[in-house]
């Protein structure tokens, strides 16, 4: 009914600059996925909104030229995948970029997918490259209770 997704990542981006991860669903590419996102580094938020986004964000991803052996962690919970409905997801994600810079990010993303189709292929990428090698992803599916 439900699913989970966590993701420890990191991407091999060498250049300046945090990479965000883009999740689609079943391939679609279109202008179909309104978020809006919230993020602080301790010391300032920001939030941010779109109403025709090509991707679901699911967090910043540490980058290939910084401190080894540190990832990112982001979770994702998408809803009621096989309804009839338009789906939604709400991401939680956090990580230190940059090494102790400042530029470390925790926030939450909600967004909704707009199609009525069950989700039946999940699409996660970084821009500017590729996830790096130790980047690992958990999917758990999670159905309703049963009780008499």
């Amino acid at each position: 009914m439900d699913l989970v997704l966590i993701i420890y990542g990191r991407n091999d981006r060498a250049d300046t600059g945090a990479a965000e991860g883009k999740m689609n669903f079943n391939n679609d590419t279109g202008s179909n996925y309104p978020y809006q996102d919230f993020r602080g580094n301790g010391s300032a938020a920001s939030a941010s909104t779109s109403s025709g986004a090509t991707y679901i964000p699911v967090g910043q991803f540490i980058r290939n030229n910084e401190t080894a052996n540190i990832f990112c962690a982001s979770v994702v919970h998408m809803f009621d995948i096989n309804s009839g409905k338009y789906k939604s997801s709400l991401i939680q994600y956090a990580c230190e970029i940059d090494d102790g810079s400042g530029y470390d990010y925790a926030g939450i993303t909600s967004s909704t997918w707009k199609s009525q189709a069950p989700i039946t292929e999940i699409d996660l990428t970084v821009p500017y490259g590729d996830w790096l090698t130790a980047s690992s992803f958990s999917l758990f599916g999670v159905l309703p209770r049963m009780v008499a």
